[in-house]
């Protein structure tokens, strides 16, 4: 049998190792060739924390605002210091103000303020169990009076060491997929023909792998690396 006709009975097959048959391809008798994928796939756990608090009040002036929020800010930091944040893990800080009376919808609520503050605070650090017990003592500011809520993004900072890796990875991974292949067809491979990189992502660990949703990534400790290669070997008799 030669290899079209063995390619042929081959095409009826959905799924390879996991991975799936991308094209199996065959040309005129001396250019057969077959196209697969290959994977690599690793989790990791983040290595750096980008952490953002805003503290937020309220007051009928400017004035009462901005005292109470100097007040709120220095506590803030006081005991941001006293749990082990440096100067240096400090990006930035700023405030916000707003005249919810300038915008409308507040204008004959009585019940509002009108002047809406928020002080930021911007932390980046790779202590990320630092972060983690720091944000568990949040109720001591909030029993104060201190209207305070936070985000937390987590970052993986090795990665292009290890895209090169993965990539290798996946070719080798595609080499060996075409391989068995090319023996279920009694041929063999002969050289590569082509290689094509595809999207190197970046997950939730627990996200499904088929989930186009990578934005929550950035919000989970534990993260999933995968990139997927397309290689096209050509086959010989």
């Amino acid at each position: 049998m030669n290899i079209q006709n063995m390619v042929t009975g081959l095409l009826t097959v959905a799924v390879i190792g996991g991975i799936g048959l991308k094209a199996l391809n065959v040309m005129e008798k001396n250019n057969s060739y077959l196209s697969v994928k290959g994977l690599s796939d690793r989790n990791v756990v983040a290595d750096c924390a980008i952490w953002k608090i805003t503290v937020t009040t309220e007051a009928n002036t400017i004035k009462e605002a901005q005292e109470k929020m100097n007040k709120d800010m220095e506590i803030v930091t006081k005991f941001l210091k006293k749990e082990g944040v440096t100067d240096a893990e400090v990006t930035d800080t700023y405030s916000k103000t707003r005249d919810k009376f300038y915008y409308g919808s507040d204008r004959e609520n009585t019940r509002t303020k009108r002047f809406d503050l928020k002080g930021k605070i911007k932390i980046r650090t790779n202590d990320i169990n630092k972060v983690r017990a720091i944000k568990s003592k949040f109720s001591q500011l909030q029993e104060q009076g201190i209207n305070i809520n936070d985000e937390v993004k987590y970052i993986y900072t090795k990665i292009d060491q290890l895209r090169i890796e993965m990539l290798q990875e996946a070719a080798k991974d595609s080499e060996n997929r075409a391989r068995k292949i090319a023996e279920t067809l009694g041929a063999k491979i002969t050289g590569l023909r082509n290689f094509a990189s595809g999207k190197f992502s970046i997950s939730a660990e627990d996200a499904p792998t088929t989930s186009d949703n990578e934005w929550h990534q950035e919000y989970s400790l534990n993260k999933r690396l995968r990139v997927v290669v397309t290689s096209a070997f050509n086959l010989r008799n």
